[in-house]
């Protein structure tokens, strides 16, 4: 069997470094990156067995694709992994949002080949900083959501992946999915994002920092994760979700940061208050929200 990833991101290197971990026989594991030092990474802590230098070349002759690139990439790398795929291909995702990438997926891919959403959740959260792990998924859920024309035996081939790299299987239905990824995986992002703003802009931050421990610094790693791909990944989910869920996640996260302030002010910390919009220095910062 020969398994194509597609994107070496964190998860895709993670999940490559799983499968080989799994010691499967006769199974050949090859990956494609844009990013070469990505590829590189991959090659050199033995995620793959070979990097390949085009998609194509990756996908053509692989029984099963995993493609872990982010939520705007998706709809273009489907579409070119749908041209170089084989007859009964099995292709599957990591993406955290579902609904939108199997809309993608019955629109851009052909009838030849099944798609199989998936989605690695990981026990202690996706890695904040470039710390790929064959153990990232270990004792996780894995949620799998089928195309309706996925025949039965590529959904058996993804709950095979995900069992091998030590996850448990879980079917959601691709809306919940989502709705469920926003609440529990999208909105602690923004809102440790508020909080560190809040602190960030407060006159008295340099008192506040001597009284900050781990409490306040794993809070500040989880507002490092790259905030826009979250936005943009909650945002994408489709027209009337997007709208309520993208205005509810600005709303939510403006709400912690005034949140901040009052505690502050009830403490007559001098100088608190609040506004409606982020610090300066974060509107082009990693956890920018940009435009709705």
């Amino acid at each position: 069997m020969r398994i194509a990833l597609v994107g070496l991101s964190d998860v895709g290197i993670s999940m490559g470094l799983a499968l080989k971990n799994a010691r499967l026989k006769s199974t050949e594991v090859v990956g494609f990156d844009l990013d070469g030092p990505s590829s590189s990474a991959a090659k050199r802590i033995g995620a793959v067995d070979e990097v390949e230098r085009s998609l194509q070349a990756a996908v053509l002759g692989s029984q099963i694709v995993i493609v872990s690139v982010p939520t705007r990439q998706m709809s273009e790398a489907l579409t070119a992994i749908g041209r170089a795929s084989d007859v009964d291909t099995v292709i599957t995702d990591t993406n955290p949002v579902k609904a939108p990438v199997l809309r993608w997926a019955e629109e851009l891919l052909p009838s030849h080949v099944h798609f199989v959403g998936g989605h690695p959740i990981t026990v202690e959260g996706e890695p904040v900083r470039g710390e790929p792990s064959a153990a990232m998924f270990a004792g996780g859920s894995y949620a799998i959501v089928p195309a309706k024309t996925a025949a039965e035996d590529a959904v058996q081939a993804v709950i095979g992946i995900a069992e091998v790299v030590g996850a448990k299987p879980y079917f959601v239905d691709a809306v919940e999915h989502d709705s469920y990824e926003l609440a529990g995986g999208f909105l602690p992002i923004l809102a440790s994002a508020a909080v560190v703003d809040a602190l960030a802009d407060h006159p008295a931050w340099q008192d506040i920092g001597r009284f900050t421990g781990d409490g306040f610094r794993q809070m500040v790693a989880m507002a490092e994760t790259d905030a826009q791909a979250v936005a943009a990944s909650a945002a994408s989910v489709g027209p009337a979700p997007e709208s309520r869920g993208g205005q509810r996640t600005r709303g939510r996260r403006r709400g912690v940061r005034d949140a901040v302030y009052r505690h502050l002010e009830r403490h007559r910390v001098a100088g608190a208050r609040a506004d409606d919009g982020v610090v300066a220095d974060a509107r082009s910062g990693p956890w920018a929200l940009g435009k709705p």
